[in-house]
């Protein structure tokens, strides 16, 4: 079972558990016409958002969508889900990033990947 983040002044409506496993994103920008896809290690997640590191120090903006690639551990398949971006930050030279996430299916297998069983959620524990 994944170790449980600490929640602090956490207002989240489910609990951050963390895991981590490879995600991939790509990045449409639609004044451009360009995407740009990178690599990202999930470094905490609950149901409705997950939290990027970044190896490289990337510049995301709040709002700017996305599309994910979630390769959860003990899946066959990854899950594909949108995402916005919350906020971004440089860490250790890399990057941060919260992103919120809306699926369009997948997210009850991803509720059970990542709280275990049926996925129930179990706030403060």
């Amino acid at each position: 079972m994944p170790k449980r983040a600490s929640s602090g002044d956490d207002r989240r409506k489910s609990p951050r558990v963390k895991l981590s496993f490879a995600v991939t994103c790509s990045f449409e920008d639609p004044r451009q016409r360009y995407t740009v896809t990178g690599e990202a290690q999930a470094v905490n997640v609950s149901s409705e958002g997950v939290c990027l590191r970044f190896k490289n120090p990337v510049v995301l903006l709040h709002g700017a969508p996305m599309n994910l690639t979630l390769n959860l551990p003990k899946r066959a398949h990854a899950i594909l889900a949108k995402g916005e971006v919350q906020w971004s930050e440089a860490s250790n030279g890399g990057t941060h990033t919260g992103v919120l996430i809306a699926f369009t299916k997948g997210k009850k297998m991803f509720e059970q990947s990542i709280y275990g069983g049926n996925g129930a959620r179990k706030k403060g524990k």
